[in-house]
């Protein structure tokens, strides 16, 4: 017991007739580690915050894999906190409430607090947009803020999330679905960059929503194991190992740039799918096969 990872639940009371929750510690550390290295990321990238101050510490990890990880990590959570499919609009009624109340009160001191201190260069239209979750559809992103262009994604994931379930679709059709049209367009040379971001983000966040029901045996994973892949997550983009096989692939036959204004979520991203199932379902104390 000694190198294992005791897990620490507690029951969250929830409304008359609905199941009760359990915190995933675990699972919510991860999030804050993901977290740390995307401010390590932006305060680290030269410019990007303050042309005058950059934190220095010898390496700055890449941004592009956290973001991918919260999106898996959202369809995987989605997935552990819903059992069955929504069946009812009460039903539905009350996912979105919680999924509201969870994200909106954060958010919108957020929104608030980027407005007073950049007054002088946001627009009126800029804060709607963003308040509204529209940001990335209308491409008023705040620079002083880009990590919002994440959010407009996460709600239109949870307005998929309510379609499939409601209409009982499978949820593999949901990253595979995704994955076709992503490639299709990038094949078709489809001036669309905007949907094959969604897609490729899609594939991520129905990989999670699919990974989640999955039944495989719990383990204690080593204390050891858990900081090996935190350290991972800092790292893995320098690595590249998968994304190195993709990019073999000859370019006139699936290209693999979509330039989208604010954050592009390209098809070589997609390399990164394993390390991020091995990271969740290890923090999940999930035994994971291979």
């Amino acid at each position: 017991m000694s190198n294992a990872v005791l897990v620490q639940e507690k029951v969250i009371e929830a409304p008359i007739g609905k199941p009760k929750r359990k915190i995933q510690y675990k699972l919510q550390a991860l999030r804050g580690i993901a977290s740390l290295a995307v401010i390590w990321h932006h305060i680290g990238s030269e410019g990007y915050l303050d042309k005058v101050y950059k934190l220095d510490l010898g390496f700055v990890p890449y941004g592009n894999i956290r973001p991918l990880l919260f999106f898996m990590l959202s369809g995987y959570m989605v997935s552990l906190t819903n059992k069955s499919n929504l069946s009812s609009w009460e039903e539905i009624r009350y996912f979105g409430q919680k999924r509201l109340y969870r994200l909106y009160p954060i958010y919108f001191i957020v929104v608030l607090c980027t407005f007073l201190l950049n007054y002088d260069k946001i627009s009126i239209n800029q804060i709607l947009s963003n308040l509204l979750f529209l940001q990335s559809f209308t491409n008023d992103v705040v620079f002083e803020n880009r990590a919002l262009w994440t959010m407009s994604f996460e709600v239109m994931f949870y307005f998929v999330f309510v379609l499939i379930s409601f209409f009982n679709i499978k949820k593999f059709y949901v990253p595979l679905g995704a994955l076709i049209i992503g490639i299709g367009l990038l094949l078709t040379n489809s001036n669309f960059p905007m949907l094959i971001s969604v897609c490729f983000g899609l594939v991520y966040w129905g990989c999670g929503l699919l990974c989640g029901g999955i039944k495989w045996k719990s383990v204690n994973h080593a204390i050891s194991n858990l900081i090996a892949l935190a350290l991972l997550i800092f790292c893995y983009q320098q690595l590249e190992v998968s994304a190195f096989v993709l990019k073999k692939l000859p370019h006139s036959m699936l290209p693999m740039a979509s330039d989208f204004i604010h954050h592009p979520i390209k098809f070589i991203h997609l390399a990164f799918i394993p390390v991020c199932y091995l990271v969740i379902q290890s923090f999940n104390s999930k035994e994971v096969p291979f």
